[in-house]
């Protein structure tokens, strides 16, 4: 039995409350209708709230249960995916990092020197886009690795086994890689210094303008050429703004350009390259300053923006005769054998140089006008007498144009052409030997390709303007004129064919001023004429005279016209970029699940570079057998420009600006091998011999005078005065505007 408890309810409420209870069983209802409110008793169990509560309880309890269960499966899954993810994130990684490091070791076993044999990857792995598998020239910029083949422009393998097995022969998935390697020095150089730098790339960004595979120029601030435009300058700006002034990498200048103009330049510029650091540039056009800080030069300020030029050069202030101007400037040189198109024009346009022309006035009468035709007794016909009432000669400057995009890309292409058949490896190349040297190539282009004659600008220094004297020296009848438009013979034209030399048919003089211009801007051998006694080694143009007008119709302005130079080879840095993709099995095998990419900057070898007459005198100084040394310790050889017979080995210890080894003549031979007694004894008497050979030679008392004189700091003149004896009358006929070639402080 179960207790009773009675509860009051409504009359009207007494049917709701007996459908809404449910109870297990009722002993006995009782109704009260006396009073006013109907009492009914029901029996009710006591704990009936308690059992249902715990139900309740259970059931949360079970679903909470359910809900970590479930929860806990679905992380296990997840920790199961991500950790597939980080082992194949992982093997990819590692997988392109082996890849890099099969390469470095590719490198590393390869003779470098054998490169020139062939152009190919057994020979030459680190030759990028020469040629493609398909037999056509690829230019680098364009290559994406993911859809690159293992061809002739992508090194690239696939593990044996991948990572994603096939199920029921099923395919396999692969573990692959692919690697881009660039040899930096084919690159145009970021952290550069020299003048041009902002030029060079400006020219860059022309020349992938005007290809047709690639129709950008990626020198804006917004893709597509959007935003504002900006040009080399700009680009020099912002790095000199970088903490030390340079690019720590390329990566930095997409803060400039954006990622789509980035990824466009990347394969033709580097933060990384071998520099020269005894390359020579002229000293009379103006200087580009690219500092930061505020500095001064010759009255100009670099400011806080680091790009500045110095005073204007005046063109009429710049003489023909005197001693060559030239400054020495660091640069990085572009491998003429793995340089893209676009490389090889931004290098070559905007080359420009001026030769010095003699012109000649010549003022006459005819005095027998009237006897022309006449016959005289001897059957012949009498020519017109005339006086010569004047002659004038005036040494006169021929400005070049500077080469243009078209122009540019004309030698480029030729270059390539040239190097898909046999790579340049010498400036000159042995007669005989099937080679052939750079300058033996740029003397075989045809004349077409440069800018025609009539484009030069002829300027007389000695005149009060800068008005163009062209017609003074291409019209008329005079020698200067003849000289002008003379071009080579039919006879001479065979001979000169067989030593590589140009065989222009007119305007011979012009054309071998053009190619001489972009040979002295390659030639990283500085080769100054006015110090060079030997003709065979005389070019038209050399370093000092790389100059150009400014932009323009102001020709008030001189600037610099070079770039920078050529190698033949790489210089050690290498750009090696590489993919690895893991793709999955099956139906998955050409998903890629995974990938990792990689670009590094390996460094192989250092460069051993020797270049000047002091670099090559100063291991044999070191053991007393130099240029200078005497009684033939080192037998009919001597380097040149300075004669070293002729100074005193203690002071001047050759140039640090050129450098050049040439074998002794027959009457300088005997003389290099004499005793200064000998020599003095032998030749002294004969007056055209001293005259003509003791250019590199002085006595025993000069010699001594000399050496005191330079011992001490004082009376300059008499060092100079005793140096340019050598010069004088009694020891050569050279002359005396090469007196001042010997003062430290003019050289």
């Amino acid at each position: 039995m179960f207790p009773t408890k009675s509860i009051a309810l409504k009359t009207s409420n007494v049917r709701q409350a007996l459908d809404s209870a449910n109870l297990d069983s009722v002993n006995s209802v009782s109704v009260n209708s006396e009073s006013s409110t109907n009492v009914i008793s029901i029996p009710v169990q006591a704990n009936g709230r308690e059992r249902g509560t715990m139900l309740l309880i259970a059931l949360a309890v079970l679903t909470l249960l359910s809900i970590i269960a479930v929860t806990f499966v679905a992380l296990m899954r997840l920790e199961l995916k991500a950790t597939e993810n980080f082992r194949d994130q992982n093997k990819a990684y590692l997988l392109s990092s082996s890849a890099e490091s099969e390469v470095i070791s590719m490198l590393r076993s390869r003779p470098f020197w054998e490169g020139h044999v062939r152009n190919d990857r057994s020979r030459s792995p680190w030759i990028y886009g020469i040629t493609g598998g398909d037999g056509r020239s690829r230019i680098g910029g364009v290559l994406d690795l993911r859809e690159a083949e293992p061809d002739e422009t992508s090194l690239g393998d696939q593990l044996t086994r991948g990572s994603y097995p096939g199920v029921s022969g099923s395919k396999d998935g692969k573990d692959r890689f692919r690697i881009k390697l660039i040899d930096t020095s084919s690159q145009i150089y970021l952290n550069g210094e020299q003048d041009t730098l902002a030029q060079m790339l400006t020219n860059l960004g022309m020349a992938l303008k005007s290809d047709v595979r690639y129709g950008v120029n990626p020198l804006w601030s917004g893709p597509k050429e959007s935003g504002k435009q900006l040009n080399g300058e700009e680009l020099i700006i912002f790095r000199n703004r970088l903490p030390g002034g340079k690019f720590s990498t390329k990566s930095e200048l997409s803060a400039l350009i954006g990622r789509e103009n980035m990824l466009l330049l990347a394969d033709f510029v580097t933060a990384h390259a071998w520099v020269n650091p005894y390359t020579q540039r002229s000293g009379a056009g103006r200087e580009v300053i690219n500092r930061v800080g505020g500095q001064s030069n010759n009255g100009g300020t670099a400011g806080t923006t680091g790009v500045n030029r110095s005073l204007p050069r005046d063109p009429r202030n710049q003489q023909v005769t005197g001693a060559a101007q030239v400054v020495g400037e660091p640069r990085a040189p572009i491998n003429i054998n793995t340089a893209s198109e676009p490389v090889l024009i931004a290098t070559l346009m905007g080359v420009g140089g001026r030769r010095a022309f003699p012109y000649m006035s010549i003022n006459s009468q005819s005095l027998e006008s009237g006897n022309q035709g006449a016959i005289d007794f001897g059957g012949g016909t009498l020519a017109p007498v005339k006086e010569e009432l004047t002659l004038q000669q005036t040494p006169v400057w021929v400005y070049s144009q500077p080469l243009t995009v078209d122009v540019a890309r004309k030698i480029a292409l030729s270059i390539i052409s040239q190097r898909k058949i046999r790579a340049f490896k010498s400036w000159v190349a042995p007669l005989g030997s099937g080679d052939i040297g750079f300058e033996d190539f740029i003397h075989r282009l045809p004349s077409d390709i440069f800018p025609s004659a009539d484009s030069v600008w002829v300027l007389n220094p000695q005149s009060t303007t800068t008005d163009n004297q062209i017609q003074k020296i291409s019209g008329g009848t005079g020698g200067s004129s003849r000289m002008w438009v003379a071009g080579v013979s039919q006879v001479e034209r065979g001979t000169r064919n067989g030593v590589s030399l140009p065989t222009d048919a007119v305007n011979a003089w012009y054309y071998d001023m053009m190619r001489s211009i972009v040979i002295a801007n390659a030639n990283p051998n500085t080769r100054i004429n006015k110090v060079n006694p030997n003709a065979p080694a005389f070019r038209a143009i050399d370093k000092s005279n790389l100059v150009k007008f400014a932009p323009g119709n102001d020709k008030s302005d001189v600037r610099m016209g070079h770039t920078t130079e050529f190698c033949f080879d790489s210089k050690g840095i290498f750009e090696i970029s590489s993919i690895a993709e893991i793709t999955g099995g099956g139906n998955s095998s050409d998903d890629v699940f995974s990938e990792a990419q990689r670009r590094s900057i390996v460094k192989l070898f250092d460069v051993y570079h020797h270049t000047t007459q002091n670099q090559f005198e100063s291991p044999f100084r070191a053991i007393g057998k130099s240029s200078a040394s005497r009684g033939g310790a080192r037998e009919y050889v001597t380097s040149w420009p300075d004669p070293m017979d002729a100074l005193h080995p203690d002071h001047f210890t050759g140039s640090h600006q050129d450098g050049r080894i040439e074998l002794s003549g027959a009457i300088d031979a005997q003389m290099q091998v004499s005793a200064p007694s000998a020599r003095l004894a032998r030749w002294s008497g004969d007056a055209t011999l001293r005259l003509a050979h003791t250019f590199r030679f002085r006595d025993e008392a000069s010699l001594r005078k000399l050496g005191n004189l330079l011992r001490t700091a004082s009376n300059p003149q008499a060092k100079l005065k005793e140096l340019g004896k050598v010069l004088d009358a009694s020891y050569s006929q050279k002359g005396s505007i090469y007196k001042q070639r010997y003062s430290r402080e003019v050289w």
